[in-house]
């Protein structure tokens, strides 16, 4: 075949359409099924977050041109809101922040990393993602360090590998870095 089959655009948004309405109707029957056998635990609001979080991942990633370290930046921040609002559905015992917030941003700076040791050459790319990775990661296990004063070990070892990533993205490419950020800043 010379040419790429080319998709019909009518029948993508109908599919996407009968999705669209199936995920909404499994979403009201959800809430219905929680209301009429508890009203104490609002599990289905989880599910419906999680729905949510499925469809974003679903439009993210079928957007073209999408770079990888733009993908774990938005997956993180999802992540973080959907684990805060779990947290809070279920009466706020204030582990998302002692365990969720410090699990999430260690995989994301770990991934962060991996992916600058893999594709070197191509860092530039994602680099002003991983410095926005790094930044919200440091904010966020330095205001619960400094809120929680209890119950922040993992915080703390968050900390510490959100500085090892830094450590390790200077020692890759600085040169890089700041000729992206000067470009990205006009600094």
């Amino acid at each position: 075949m010379l040419y790429p089959e080319i998709k019909s655009i009518k029948k993508y948004k109908f599919m996407v359409n009968i999705f669209l309405i199936v995920t909404v109707f499994v979403s009201a029957t959800l809430m219905l099924i929680n209301y009429l056998l508890s009203q104490k635990i609002s599990w289905s609001f989880i599910a419906i977050l999680g729905i949510i979080y499925l469809w974003s991942t679903i439009i993210f990633a079928l957007r073209k041109g999408i770079n990888l370290g733009s993908t774990i930046l938005i997956h993180t921040i999802q992540i973080l809101i959907l684990l805060f609002f779990i947290d809070f559905i279920f009466g706020f015992k204030k582990w998302s922040f002692t365990i969720g917030f410090p699990i999430v941003t260690m995989v994301s700076n770990l991934a962060m990393s991996i992916i600058t040791m893999i594709k070197y050459k191509k860092y530039v790319k994602y680099a002003i993602y991983e410095m926005l990775i790094l930044l919200i990661s440091v904010l966020i296990n330095l205001v619960i360090i400094a809120v929680f004063k209890e119950k922040i070990v993992l915080n703390i070892i968050a900390l510490g590998i959100t500085t090892l990533n830094f450590i390790i993205v200077l020692m890759l490419s600085a040169k890089t870095l700041k000729i992206e950020l000067q470009k990205k800043f006009h600094i």
